[in-house]
């Protein structure tokens, strides 16, 4: 183990200086993160990698991104790992752009998975005011596994159900952030565009 591992970790304060427009909330990125543990790891005489595969599990690819850290002195070095399933088409998109983005969600997962970086979303940064207490706002499906293959269809259904009962953008934003573990889910993030252009052609 790396003997300065906790003190990179401790070191590891990335800010979310990005916005997500149709969530309403804050966020770091891939780059973000890789661009700190540089700086942090070169301090400590190590370095980071990360790595991807292409692993086909129940009919479906998955992005596998492998984070690490090496000391350069001793060669010791910790890892993490991180699965994104690539959806079938994403409209604007071609198949080159489609796994880029699906590995930078691979790796950034990795990547706070090894500098334990907790990837929650502040319900304060919420257009800097508080959260409302909206029908849907706390309806949360469970996720019995970080690795989204075993996200289980009835799941995704349930929280689908959710989806059509909201009845205002600010419910369908809370609910968003609220299943963070489903945001690379087709048929949750379909269902969502397809409420919210039906929320404001009603307006």
């Amino acid at each position: 183990m790396i003997k300065n591992l906790s003190k990179i970790q401790n070191e590891m304060n990335v800010k979310k200086g990005r916005y997500n427009k149709f969530g309403g909330y804050y966020y770091r990125s891939c780059e973000d993160i890789l661009q700190t543990a540089k700086e942090v790891c070169n301090k400590y005489g190590c370095y980071v990698n990360v790595t991807d595969s292409i692993e086909y599990i129940e009919g479906r690819f998955y992005v596998k991104a492998t984070a690490k850290v090496v000391d350069i002195e001793t060669g010791e070095l910790e890892t993490a790992t991180a699965f994104a399933r690539e959806e079938e088409s994403k409209k604007g998109m071609d198949g080159a752009q489609l796994t880029g983005a699906t590995s930078s969600y691979a790796r950034k997962y990795a990547l706070c998975g090894l500098f334990a970086i907790d990837d929650s979303i502040d319900s304060d940064s919420l257009n800097g005011t508080q959260e409302s207490a909206g029908k849907a706002s706390n309806k949360k499906v469970p996720d019995k596994s970080s690795d989204q293959s075993k996200q289980s269809q009835s799941q995704v259904s349930i929280l689908i159900g959710y989806v059509n009962e909201c009845t205002t953008l600010q419910q369908l934003g809370e609910l968003f952030k609220a299943n963070q573990a489903y945001q690379s889910n087709s048929d949750f993030m379909n269902a969502l565009s397809k409420k919210r252009a039906e929320i404001e052609k009603n307006k």
